[in-house]
């Protein structure tokens, strides 16, 4: 069921969300996206109900429907997940980010609300950034008691003759309590970008496994071999809340293979 911006908690500064998807756990176990909201530049169909028993999530594929992202625009979406509801959200292809006629940021602004239980997986494609863009990604994440939240947002040159004006990329999450559990922040102007495409780097990502409650296995800590082309290395979350796993690619295929 479709629903009108009205049906929606609002956004940043009261504007609704273009996407906002709301996935449920049936008595049987099953995960399904109950309610779905997108307008342009996204275009979502339906999801997928997932299979019965602990491990059904529901899947997710929201498109692009324009031709991306430009300067001085926000995006905003908008994720809820019932108590014990599982989703994993995937993306149909890139975003491609471009300048804009003002200099401003291209900018995706992600809220990620996970009830008690609820099991949120975000497998995003890279942002694709033309020549003098600046792509910004901030992402708030709240988790009830023992929600996980595992995540994936990277950045690469859509070109490889021209490089990106900056980036950054921002995430917060909280607690059950509301209580700040971790706060990330990456940002790189034209000139600390183009010494990282001279050592080989044209995307970077990150990996987070935030985890309060520490019910799923930590990963290895250090460094981590994902291929040719890729530079990565994992570290515990500070407080204990997760893990994370920084990537530095030599393009943004090598990224999303990584």
């Amino acid at each position: 069921m479709s629903l009108d911006a009205a049906g929606w908690g609002a956004g940043d500064g009261g504007a609704p969300p273009q996407l906002a998807l709301h996935a449920v756990r049936d008595p049987s176990g099953r995960s399904r996206v109950a309610r779905s909201r997108a307008t342009f530049p996204w275009s979502f169909a339906r999801g997928f109900a997932g299979g019965r028993g602990a491990d059904g999530a529901a899947l997710a594929i929201p498109q692009t429907a324009g031709a991306g992202l430009f300067g001085g625009e926000t995006a905003r979406q908008r994720v809820t997940l019932a108590p014990g509801a599982a989703l994993e959200l995937r993306a149909a292809g890139a975003m491609v980010v471009h300048p804009g006629a003002g200099g401003g940021e291209a900018t995706l602004l992600q809220d990620f609300d996970l009830g008690e239980g609820a099991i949120c997986v975000q497998a995003a494609e890279p942002f694709a950034a033309l020549p003098e863009a600046r792509p910004a990604i901030v992402s708030r994440i709240a988790l009830g008691e023992g929600a996980v939240f595992l995540g994936f947002e990277g950045v690469c040159a859509a070109r490889a003759e021209g490089l990106p004006h900056s980036l950054r990329l921002e995430l917060s999450a909280t607690g059950a309590s509301g209580e700040l559990l971790l706060e990330d922040r990456q940002a790189a102007d034209a000139s600390l970008l183009a010494r990282a495409a001279e050592r080989g780097a044209g995307a970077v990502g990150t990996v987070l496994l935030i985890d309060p409650s520490g019910c799923t296995p930590r990963p290895p800590v250090g460094p981590v071999d994902l291929g040719p082309g890729v530079y990565a290395a994992a570290a515990p979350l500070r407080g204990d809340v997760g893990w994370g796993l920084r990537i530095a690619a030599a393009d943004g295929g090598a990224l999303r293979r990584a």
